[in-house]
């Protein structure tokens, strides 16, 4: 028994030493090999080595919430024929891994998706709605691929502690026109409904309905479910400058929000909304999204005054979070956002910045034009004369 183990032993090192001699005589492979062991997997898992710690243990006084937007899912473009799969494959897969590894660091009470859900929006047919609906879910919605440690706590908060606003890009005709109502309809049938409130622990959050942004009906007033709960946040896809006053003045007269959250501008932005009286407002940047690239970002907020009366005049912060695709045209401020509120009005806005994607494509580039090269120039010094190629050595040349 001990011999056959020692063979055993024997046999596997010597299967070792072999692979790693077959692959130093094929250079081509270790790259390629180097380059998929760290874009596949050493880099994607990086990204919490940058990501601010939290506690594991919930409690009553604390409301954690996860904040997304703007993942733009890859839609078909007819130019780029089977690239299309390709793309979509890839973009998915980082909005999956991402999201799920957020979900599984953070464990948050609940999760927002501020707008520009789908890439084509408005453009896409019937057909290819329904398998970006499809895919969607698949990436956001879908409890299985989640890990067993944290399924149990999940499965509420995936079909219920949600927020899911469409934007401009989801329903609109075109971008700054107004809302198509059909449009509208048919995302609401995907996410099955579309909801203009919801409550999180003790957050009452809101939305102004899509639609109403440009299309008011009536006197333009709208009704809301009213909530006892303190804090107020109101959630919409476009910052609420870019929102018609009467709507917007109709919200902020009912309750006045201690909190805006936007997106829209792929990119991190700061604003400060100050009341003038009941029903109006006035707003000034903070930091606008073309000047203000943080990578890592902690904010430190005090919304005490949310537990005051709600109808007195005064200010709220406005927050944007940035998109989280790689694909956003911004790719080195794509991130979550986990905002954390207590009750008695201390609050943590936080930046998880995500893995370089569009960096690892262009390494896997370089890495697919070194190997052509190396293999053409292999090729070129197997055809010439052995004369030449032993001159070549007894001259010190670098090929031996």
């Amino acid at each position: 028994m001990h011999h056959r183990n020692l063979h055993y032993v024997i046999d596997f090192g010597m299967y070792r030493f072999c692979t790693y001699k077959g692959l130093r005589k094929q250079p081509v492979l270790l790259l390629l090999l180097f380059c998929l062991i760290y874009g596949e997997f050493l880099e994607p898992r990086s990204s919490p080595f940058w990501w601010p710690k939290f506690d594991s243990l919930h409690s009553e006084n604390e409301t954690r919430l996860l904040l997304a937007s703007d993942p733009h899912l890859e839609g078909y473009k007819p130019n780029l024929w089977w690239l299309n799969y390709l793309f979509q494959w890839d973009s998915d897969r980082y909005l999956k891994y991402h999201f799920r590894q957020a979900l599984d660091w953070v464990k948050p009470n609940g999760f927002l998706i501020l707008g520009d859900l789908f890439d084509l929006g408005s453009e896409i047919d019937e057909d290819e709605f329904q398998d970006t609906c499809a895919r969607f879910q698949h990436i956001f919605l879908d409890r299985n691929p989640l890990p067993l440690i944290v399924v149990m706590y999940t499965i509420v908060l995936l079909f219920e502690q949600h927020f899911i606003l469409p934007g401009d890009n989801d329903v609109d005709l075109i971008e700054g026109g107004p809302t198509d109502p059909l449009l509208m309809k048919r995302l609401d049938g995907c996410l099955n409904p579309l909801r203009t409130t919801v409550n999180i622990q003790f957050l009452h959050l809101k939305t102004v309905p899509r639609g109403t942004y440009r299309l008011p009906s009536g006197d333009g007033k709208l009704q809301f479910n009213h909530s006892n709960e303190p804090f107020f946040i109101l959630a919409t896809h476009e910052p609420i400058m870019q929102i018609p006053r009467d709507n917007l003045n109709a919200v902020l007269s009912d309750k006045y929000p201690c909190l805006f959250v936007s997106s829209h501008y792929h990119r991190p932005y700061m604003y400060v909304i100050r009341s003038t009286d009941r029903g109006s407002f006035t707003h000034q940047w903070t930091y606008r999204p073309d000047n203000w690239h943080p990578r890592q970002l902690t904010l430190h907020l005090n919304l005490s005054h949310c537990t005051t009366d709600r109808s007195n005049p005064h200010e709220s912060i406005g927050l944007g979070v940035p998109s989280c695709t790689y694909r956003s045209g911004f790719p080195k401020n794509t991130a979550f956002a986990v905002l954390q509120i207590y009750r008695d009005g201390r609050a943590t806005y936080q930046l998880l910045p995500l893995s370089s994607r569009l960096s690892t494509v262009y390494l896997y580039l370089v890495c697919i034009i070194f190997c052509f090269l190396y293999m053409i120039l292999v090729t070129l010094l197997q055809r010439c004369p052995t004369g030449a190629r032993k001159h070549s050595v007894g001259h010190g040349t670098m090929f031996k």
